[in-house]
C-alpha cells in the first residue's frame, strides 16, 4: 500500500504595527524588521495602520516592500491607539498576531519566539521584553524611570502585563476579548489599553507567557527623558488607572473627592519643600512623579463617576452605552 503524504497547513502570523506621525522612526523600524528571520513552517504578513497621520507616514508605507512577507497597509482615521489596534485586528487575517510599534528594533528570531509558545500550545499570550537604546541610558535613571519607559527588566512571571512595543497573542482569544478599549492609550487618557487587555484575558482564563529575553530595543525621542515629559506621563498614568479602577475593577473609593484636595496638597507641600528641575531638563524625581499620577488618579475617578461604568466587575466585553 502506497502512503501518501499529506502536508500540514501553514500557519499565517500577522504582525501588527500602528503609527501616527512619527514618519522618520516607522522607517528605521521597518528597516530593522527586513533583518528578521521568517520562520519555515509560517507565513507572515505585516498589517501597517495609519492612525491618521498628516505627515510622510502614508508614502512610507505604500512603498514600503519585504521578501517573503504580505504588506497591508490600513487606514484607521479615528485616532487613539485603541481604536488603531482595533482596526488591526479587523484587517488580520492570521492565527498569531504579534504587536510591535514604530520606534523599536527587532531581534533577528522575534517572529519564531515570539509565535512559538503559543503555536506549541503552551500559552495562549506572551509579553516580550523592551530594553531602550544604548544612546538613551543615562546616570540618574533608577529602576522605576526605566519602567516608566516600558523597560521589562523589573518585571518577574508573577507580576507582569504585555506591554504593546512587544506582545502576541492567539486569534482565538478575541472570541472573549474582542477588542481593546479606545478610550485608554494614546490619543485617548494616554496609556492603559495594553494593560487592561493583559489582565482581561488573564480574567477570561488566558496563559499569559513573559517572555523578557526576546527582547526589542525601544528608540524613543530623547525628549521624553525632561522632567516635562515624565510629568506628562505621570498625568496620563493617573487618569488611565482611575478609568480602569472605576469602569474595569468597579474600585469602592471612600470619600473620592477628599482624597483628590489631599492628594494636591500633598503635591503642592512637596513642590515647595524641594526645589524643583527645569520643565526642560533631563530626569525627574519619582516622589513628584508619584504625587503627580496620584493627584491625576483621582480627578480622573471623579471625573469617571459621573458615567454609568462601561463594564461589568472585571468584565471582558465593553457595554454598549447609550
Amino acid at each position: 500500500m502506497e502512503l501518501v503524504h499529506v502536508s500540514s497547513p501553514r500557519t499565517l502570523i500577522s504582525v501588527i504595527i500602528c503609527t501616527r506621525n512619527r514618519a522618520g522612526d516607522l522607517k528605521e523600524s521597518l528597516e530593522s524588521f527586513r533583518g528578521v528571520a521568517l520562520p519555515g513552517c509560517q507565513d507572515v504578513e505585516l498589517v501597517l495602520v495609519n492612525n491618521g497621520s498628516i505627515d510622510q507616514t502614508a508614502e512610507i508605507i505604500a512603498s514600503y516592500d519585504c521578501e517573503g512577507i504580505s504588506v497591508r497597509p490600513v487606514h484607521e482615521p479615528q485616532t487613539g491607539k485603541g481604536n488603531a489596534y482595533n482596526a488591526g485586528l479587523a484587517a488580520a487575517r492570521g492565527s498569531v498576531f504579534l504587536f510591535a510599534d514604530d520606534d523599536i528594533r527587532f531581534p533577528r528570531h522575534w517572529l519564531a519566539e515570539m509565535s512559538a509558545p503559543i503555536l506549541a500550545g503552551e500559552a495562549d499570550a506572551v509579553a516580550g521584553g523592551v530594553r531602550m537604546a544604548a544612546h538613551l541610558e543615562r546616570p540618574w535613571m533608577k529602576s522605576t524611570h526605566r519602567l516608566w519607559m516600558a523597560e521589562t527588566d523589573s518585571l518577574s512571571p508573577s507580576n507582569f502585563d504585555m506591554i504593546g512595543a512587544n506582545m502576541s497573542f492567539a486569534s482565538h482569544v478575541l472570541s472573549k476579548v474582542p477588542a481593546f478599549d479606545p478610550e485608554l492609550g494614546p490619543g485617548a487618557t494616554g496609556l492603559g489599553e495594553d494593560t487592561l487587555f493583559s489582565s482581561q484575558l488573564v480574567k477570561a482564563g488566558y496563559r499569559v507567557k513573559l517572555l523578557q529575553d526576546v527582547l526589542v530595543e525601544h528608540h524613543f525621542h530623547p525628549g521624553r527623558l525632561t522632567r516635562a515629559a515624565f510629568l506628562s506621563r505621570a498625568e496620563a498614568m493617573g487618569r488611565s488607572l482611575g478609568y480602569i479602577a472605576y469602569h474595569w475593577s468597579h474600585k469602592t473609593i471612600r470619600f473620592p473627592g477628599l482624597r483628590f484636595i489631599k492628594s494636591r496638597i500633598r503635591l503642592e507641600l512637596y513642590r515647595k519643600l524641594h526645589k524643583q528641575v527645569d520643565l526642560h531638563c533631563e530626569g525627574a524625581d519619582m516622589a513628584e512623579l508619584e504625587r503627580f499620577s496620584g493627584f491625576h488618579f483621582y480627578r480622573q475617578f471623579l471625573r469617571e463617576q459621573r458615567r454609568p461604568r462601561n463594564y461589568e466587575p472585571f468584565g471582558l466585553v465593553k457595554r454598549k452605552v447609550n
